[in-house]
């Protein structure tokens, strides 16, 4: 049996591996449902994803 290579390199954070390789941040002013929705399409809600700052009141 053989293996095919991996089509992205392995990314690892630390101990942590991102798989699959993908790492996205959003635009400032455009982290809404299109953002979310491209995270979800793209990588099938594996990976690492980056969003804009938040807040709340305590």
């Amino acid at each position: 049996m053989t293996t095919l290579a991996p089509a992205l390199p392995q990314l690892r954070i630390g101990p942590h591996t991102v798989q699959p390789p993908v790492v996205l941040a959003p635009m400032a002013g455009i982290t809404n449902a299109p953002f979310r929705t491209l995270c979800r399409e793209f990588s099938g809600g594996k990976g690492l994803f980056v969003s804009e700052m938040i807040t709340t009141r305590a």
